[in-house]
């Protein structure tokens, strides 16, 4: 009835007349409090106007069919709980792992450590990384429709209202924050992934433009089917310009200590050999007890060693930039001593023993600098 009172052919009193009554009958079925009863139903036009939008993303490809689902899963599972503590928890507190963050972990997990996976890796933590960005710029939005929403339905109790839309504009603020870190810590990589999403969405909504036109005759065929074609061709070539984050972080090598000293040929040996990985906060990049082949350097980030489990935890020490771990693994221990998390978003460089040892082969400085650090850390070592 709302829809109908604000395009102006429903008299608001009559409105509000058919809405009393219509709350009339449905109390013996509902019975509610006043209380209950207002923020039910602020609560059912939250979840309105998030399902609407939702939808607007998906199909204008900002969101895809996995964090549709997800999202409206979220949503489902909510109205099936309700409670007023739980609406306001669910507004500022991010929604608890589900089914596909736990594959997701597990992915990491079974791929991490395999050097012949590694491309697949990189792949895959750049699709984990433009979820995150996608998730909270769709938190963004569905929480300003909200505010937006909120903002115009008088009929619904003005206390609530305001209380709700408070707790969306905290939402957004550490929605915006979490943006923010996540452009800091990736730098390229992130404007790569901006890049990407919105020039879909642009080439989508292009799309659809030009089919609205076409159906409405205000464009021939000819020029409709070239149109397309041209959207379809920049489809393509988006998807094959991603950024390498490994393009300008080769020459990070040099600053290194465990290859400081080295000579340029031996260090451009290194450099061709060297691939970059994304690790997102809370990812464990190696696990004790778990067989590995690489070395890997920080070029963005922090991270923290230990020993044990996360009950019974010894902390080894935090690495940070252009710290290394996971030498020893180049020297035929493929067995980590050590678990490292990544305690902030992190960008490595990642050398596999097989391509070192090659290396070091061919140049005796490289085999010499591997076993003295493996000297120096005798006792300490992950």
């Amino acid at each position: 009835l709302f829809k109908y009172q604000k395009s102006g052919v429903l008299e608001p009193s009559l409105s509000h007349h058919l809405n009393d009554t219509i709350n009339q009958i449905l109390i013996p079925v509902n019975p509610l409090d006043d209380k209950e009863q207002s923020w039910r139903g602020v609560f059912l036009e939250v979840v309105r106007v998030e399902y609407h939008t939702l939808d607007h993303l998906y199909h204008s490809g900002l969101i895809n069919q996995y964090l549709l689902l997800e999202m409206r899963n979220a949503r489902q599972t909510l109205r099936d709980n309700y409670s007023i503590d739980q609406f306001r928890y669910s507004i500022i507190n991010q929604v608890e792992e589900g089914v596909f963050q736990r594959f997701e972990r597990w992915v990491l997990k079974e791929f991490r450590e395999k050097n012949w996976a590694s491309g697949l890796l990189t792949h895959y933590q750049y699709g984990r990384l433009m979820q995150h960005i996608q998730l909270d710029i769709t938190d963004i939005l569905l929480s300003s429709e909200v505010i937006d929403a909120l903002q115009i339905r008088e009929e619904l109790d003005a206390s609530v209202r305001s209380e709700v839309i408070a707790l969306y504009q905290q939402r957004i603020e550490a929605r915006r924050f979490q943006l923010d870190a996540l452009r800091s810590n990736f730098d390229q990589l992130y404007h790569s992934i901006e890049q990407e999403l919105f020039s879909k969405v642009a080439l989508i909504n292009a799309r659809v433009s030009m089919e609205h036109k076409f159906m409405h005759g205000e464009i021939g065929v000819k020029a409709y089917r070239r149109v397309v074609s041209s959207i379809n061709q920049i489809f393509k070539s988006n998807g094959t310009r991603r950024t390498s984050v490994g393009s300008h972080i080769e020459n990070k090598l040099v600053t290194i200590p465990l290859f400081s000293g080295l000579s340029e040929q031996v260090l451009k040996a290194l450099w061709a050999h060297t691939r970059s990985v994304t690790f997102l906060e809370g990812d464990i990049v190696i696990g004790e007890g778990e067989k590995g082949d690489a070395l890997y350097i920080i070029f963005r980030g922090h991270a923290q060693a230990y020993k044990g489990n996360e009950k019974n935890r010894k902390i080894l020490g935090e690495l940070g930039q252009d710290d290394f771990f996971g030498e020893m693994a180049l020297l035929g221990d493929h067995v980590r001593s050590a678990t490292v998390i990544a305690l902030t978003d992190m960008t490595l460089m990642r050398l596999n023993r097989k391509d070192v040892l090659k290396i070091a082969d061919q140049h005796q400085e490289v085999k010499q600098r591997l076993e003295e650090v493996m000297n120096a850390r005798s006792g300490n070592i992950y």
